[in-house]
């Protein structure tokens, strides 16, 4: 009895993880949406690739991050007309961290809410590493190389 009950757990918790690293992937993000990045006073427009992949930068983080290790940018997310789905808001914030400046890359992404499919709410994930898994391909190539600012990538980046 034991044994079966503790691999009916296993089980569970098996499948929560797949399905929290489903969302980890990639697999509910949002392409072609078009963002309207506030910071500091000045606002920044961009638009997520196909992959739901966006990235911000900063050009002075001198005096953006003086006395303070983090900032908040707040993104207004206008969705395409393929977006099907019911979101409960369109408002998100991002936290930009000191040690990640000048350079940060994000997907923006959706959680169900209900068993119909049809009610989401959005999400914003920061992409950590340059060897992102599953369709997640980072925007950059390395760290504090100036090329990732360039022609193709410039609609997918919001500058400060």
């Amino acid at each position: 009895m034991k044994t079966k009950l503790f691999f009916s757990l296993v089980l569970v918790l098996s499948l929560f993880l797949v399905v929290d690293n489903t969302l980890a992937q990639g697999a509910n993000f949002v392409a072609n949406a078009k963002l309207t990045i506030s910071f500091k006073g000045r606002t920044a427009i961009c638009t997520t690739n196909q992959d739901g992949q966006f990235a911000i930068s900063l050009s002075d983080t001198s005096q953006t991050f003086k006395n303070i290790n983090e900032q908040i940018a707040s993104v207004d997310v206008s969705l395409p007309k393929t977006f099907n789905k019911k979101v409960t808001t369109t408002k998100l914030y991002i936290k930009l961290k000191k040690e990640k400046a000048p350079y940060y890359e994000f997907v923006l992404g959706y959680k169900i809410r209900n068993a119909n499919n049809q009610d989401v709410e959005l999400v914003i994930e920061e992409i950590n590493s340059i060897k992102a898994s599953g369709k997640n391909k980072p925007i950059r190539r390395t760290k504090g190389d100036p090329k990732k600012i360039g022609d193709k990538y410039m609609g997918q980046v919001a500058h400060f």
